[in-house]
């Protein structure tokens, strides 16, 4: 580092852009040096030694694992004193940058460790192979052993996997152990520091994050205080900018997992969807990174994995982002991007429906496909009603209607005829209700909004006039369904 950066180094986003260049710098000082690693009699690491700790960490395959005994108890204690000092700020300046990612490394480490894999690791790792491939493969190696235990649909192997003992309350016992306390501590400061998550992804500076938060997710699970005050909600909000930020499927497919578990947590304990972006930059960088990831064109590979469910969530979380900044002044925060978001949306349920490419939906996908449909359809009327500027809402709706809302619409309705009726009507008659009056809202909030382009094709009213006389058959009684009245 050079001697004009604080004792705290660079603030974000400038240390993003000289990680790569310092790390490395640091590690040939190493090499020439071979300064010592000791942990200093200071009350925090100083700024040069955790950087050239960490390079030498990251460099572990040229140079052999060099680490102490109480690694963890070690981590924390700084990254308390030094959130102590910035006030909860885990991301703001480069230090605490370097302690996080020293974390999430050791938490891969000693994961690898727990089951008997971390050698075998390391020694298949070539002298040759660069620092960032290594960082990639030691997180992806780790998730899979958690992915594992979690599919087991047992807890304990889940224990097992992070060395977590019930006696003692901490993983990861044989580098020192993180705790309950230590876990919502974490939650704390990385939700606080949330804004820099996504950018940080993007930027590939934080490999290993979703097991960082699969960690902080189960040892919340394991927890001992009570289930509702427990930080259910921050860490939803976490764990849904990690999905969002360049994150490989098989990243996706677990942390879907822990999501839908956080989700039904959330509304069991009726804990409020009250979620508001830092500030409106923070919000863009969510927006920007849901409507990329749902840009044309899409992968089919995305939907088994991004599924429905979660698409759901996230749909809905970006939703709450938007209209939760000025609920009080009934307006969305950074509306001429309501466009772009309502239209991701919309991508995601036609992916879902070109995967009958090769063979008819699945009765139960026609169900999630459906209940996706409804919620997509509800939000996205509710998004239009709350945009103000005239400009805006015309973009809005030839938006609406470019991405042939009608024709999905319709495609989603031509599900319905594959099922029962009174297999989504006799237990649940609302379920259906729920779908049609989605489709009563977008069309009431269509009559509100500016008049659709002189320039489109007539064929959408065709549609759309395909998909009301089928709804209203469903709602006169016209199609036979045992539903109640």
């Amino acid at each position: 580092m050079g001697n004009e950066d604080s004792q705290w180094g660079p603030r974000f986003p400038q240390y993003s852009t000289i990680f790569e260049d310092s790390i490395d710098a640091s590690f040939d000082r190493y090499m020439e040096r071979k300064e010592s690693l000791t942990e200093t009699s200071h009350d925090l690491i100083p700024l040069s030694l955790l950087e050239t700790a960490l390079a030498v960490g990251e460099n572990m395959h040229k140079v052999g694992f060099h680490s102490g005994n109480k690694i963890f108890p070690v981590l924390m204690k700084t990254i308390r004193k030094y959130t102590d000092i910035h006030k909860g700020e885990i991301f703001s300046h480069y230090y605490g940058f370097l302690c996080v990612r020293h974390l999430i490394r050791m938490i891969c480490i000693s994961t690898l460790t727990q089951n008997n894999a971390f050698g075998s690791f390391l020694k298949g790792m070539k002298p040759s192979a660069s620092r960032s491939a290594v960082a990639k493969s030691l997180a992806e190696k780790a998730l899979g052993f958690m992915t594992e235990a979690l599919y087991t649909e047992d807890l304990s192997n889940v224990a097992d996997a992070l060395g977590c003992s019930s006696k003692t309350g901490k993983a990861f016992m044989i580098d020192g152990g993180l705790g309950f306390r230590d876990v919502r501590f974490l939650v704390d400061v990385i939700w606080k520091s949330r804004k820099v998550i996504i950018p940080l992804r993007r930027s590939g500076l934080l490999p290993g994050l979703p097991a960082l938060v699969f960690v902080l997710s189960e040892m919340t699970i394991f927890s001992d205080a009570p289930k509702p005050t427990r930080p259910w909600s921050q860490l939803r909000d976490i764990l849904l900018r990690c999905y969002l930020g360049d994150t490989t499927l098989p990243e996706r497919a677990i942390l879907r997992q822990l999501a839908i578990f956080i989700h039904h947590r959330i509304i069991e304990y009726n804990i409020p969807n009250d979620y508001v972006p830092v500030d409106q930059e923070d919000f863009c960088a969510i927006a920007g990174a849901w409507i990329d990831m749902l840009t044309p064109p899409l992968d089919l590979a995305l939907a088994p994995v991004m599924l429905l469910d979660v698409s759901m969530i996230l749909y809905r979380w970006v939703f709450c982002l938007m209209a939760n900044m000025h609920m009080d002044e009934n307006k969305l925060v950074a509306e001429w991007l309501a466009p772009a978001i309502m239209k991701a949306g919309f991508e995601r349920l036609r992916l879902e429906i070109d995967r009958e490419w090769n063979g008819p939906m699945p009765l139960p996908r026609c169900g999630f496909t459906r209940n996706y449909a409804a919620e997509l359809f509800g939000h996205t009327s509710m998004m239009g009603e709350l945009i103000k500027s005239s400009i805006i809402k015309d973009r809005f709706v030839r938006t609406l209607y470019e991405s042939d809302f009608h024709e999905l619409s319709g495609r989603v309705l031509l599900l319905l005829t594959r099922e029962s009726i009174d297999d989504f009507t006799e237990d649940k008659p609302d379920n259906l209700m729920h779908y049609i009056e989605s489709l009563d809202r977008i069309s009431d909030s269509l009559a509100i909004l500016l008049p659709h382009p002189d320039d489109l094709s007539e064929s959408i009213f065709v549609d759309w006039f395909k998909v009301n006389e089928q709804i209203s058959h469903y709602r006169f009684g016209l199609l036979a369904s045992s539903a109640p009245e």
